[in-house]
């Protein structure tokens, strides 16, 4: 860079000894249109990198939400089916009774030592592919099975719709 101004210098020195002014103008336009070429490519350079660092910014802040409200809906899903009895399952919960399956689709008390892992009730309705919930409404399934609740009295309520009740 200090070659190419102290050739310039040089250039321009000699150019006024010899009286040469339209060369020294011609050097001159040169020069100008040589600054104006940097100046517009340093320009290009600079938008092109504030414009790569914009889009890798909004890609990795729209990544982030997305993650963000995967955990979210997750977590709350989660909450909401550990924490979810069908309202016939929490009754009998409540009056200190775990439900199996019986015979011919009703339920009956789980037997000492049984561990289903889920109230029966929510496991008869998926197996007939219908989620039964307790929030924020039960979705009765259409069918005609008879669901049989024992609670700890030992009385039985037949639901004859094939859902759950409470």
């Amino acid at each position: 860079m200090l070659l190419l101004l102290s050739s310039l210098f040089t250039s321009i020195v000699i150019i006024i000894k010899n009286n040469c002014y339209f060369l020294l103008l011609l050097l001159l336009l040169l020069l100008l249109v040589v600054v104006v070429v940097v100046v517009v490519v340093v320009v290009v350079v600079v938008v092109v990198v504030v414009v790569v660092v914009v889009v890798v910014v909004v890609v990795v802040v729209v990544v982030v939400v997305v993650v963000v409200v995967v955990v979210v809906v997750v977590v709350v899903v989660a909450v909401f089916i550990s924490t979810d009895h069908c309202r016939v399952c929490s009754a009998a919960h409540s009056a200190g009774v775990q439900l199996r399956e019986g015979g011919g689709g009703g339920f009956s008390p789980l037997p000492e030592g049984g561990d289903w892992g889920e109230c029966a009730c929510c496991h008869l309705g998926r197996a007939v592919g219908v989620v039964v919930s307790g929030w924020p409404v039960v979705l009765v399934p259409r069918h005609p099975l008879v669901v049989t609740l024992v609670d700890s009295g030992g009385k039985r309520r037949r639901d004859k719709r094939g859902g759950c009740r409470s």
